[in-house]
């Protein structure tokens, strides 16, 4: 992360009249309009993991409690959480896909009460003590992801004045159901978001696949690509999803 900015919890809620569904929708436009020029990427699953473990420390029928039900919703999104929770421990590399995630809480003197909240539904989490340094979080956070995000946060010390750290990591490593031939894959312009180019190569293929046309995206086409073997009648149960403007200008990046 090579920037870090608050973003209004309130803020949101006011702005966006969307159900527990649009959480990640709505945490998303407030990113952009905060951040209007770049790209903007983060994990609506993290945060509401994270935010999961603020409202389970929440007094009991506390007004801070009722917000952060408000914000997470009652059910989809923790039903999303315990989802992925169940099929990351399902998850098999040799059905072509790998799914990781682990929540922790690094704090100190908390009740056995909430360890043991923590540790059960959606989040699973690990309850640590919290270190001086990043490098124990960096650790753990390695260790979850296969080796794949090492040194996250640094060496730095903590901040006196920090209370706790809730910590999320996803790991996932997928093979197409149907797999782009490496011959089939062609050189091209690829315009960023200033205008210029860069030169980049292009997967390619021939093939049936779930598309739609987006009138909300003004006009944009939509096509679903899965992950994963998949068993006969049924669909796999994780995909991409790939969004291709109508026009290719960098105004129509922005609808």
């Amino acid at each position: 992360v090579a920037e870090t900015k608050t973003v209004n919890v309130d803020e949101i809620m006011r702005n966006e009249e969307s159900s527990t569904s649009d959480f990640g929708t709505a945490l998303f436009s407030q990113l952009c309009a905060k951040h209007p020029s770049g790209n903007v990427l983060f994990s609506p699953l993290s945060v509401s993991q994270a935010l999961a473990l603020v409202r389970d420390g929440a007094t009991e029928g506390s007004q801070n409690e009722m917000e952060l039900e408000e914000l997470l919703g009652s059910q989809f999104v923790q039903d999303q959480a315990s989802l992925l929770q169940q099929q990351s421990e399902g998850s098999d590399a040799d059905a072509g896909v790998q799914l990781k995630m682990a929540t922790s809480i690094w704090a100190n003197d908390l009740k056995q009460s909430y360890i043991n909240a923590a540790a059960r539904g959606t989040q699973n989490a690990e309850a640590l003590s919290l270190p001086g340094t990043y490098t124990p979080v960096n650790d753990w956070i390695e260790k979850k992801t296969n080796g794949m995000l090492k040194d996250m946060f640094g060496d730095d010390a903590l901040d006196p004045r920090t209370v706790a750290l809730l910590v999320n990591a996803v790991y996932f490593k997928g093979i197409w159901t149907t797999e782009f031939d490496p011959d089939d894959t062609v050189k091209g312009a690829f315009t960023l978001a200033d205008g210029t180019e860069v030169d980049a190569q292009f997967m390619s293929a021939q093939r049936k696949m779930k598309v739609m046309n987006s009138d909300a995206l003004g006009g944009a086409d939509v096509v679903e690509l899965y992950y994963g073997q998949q068993a006969s009648g049924e669909e796999p149960e994780f995909s991409a999803i790939f969004i291709k403007p109508a026009q290719s200008d960098v105004d129509m990046m922005n609808v």
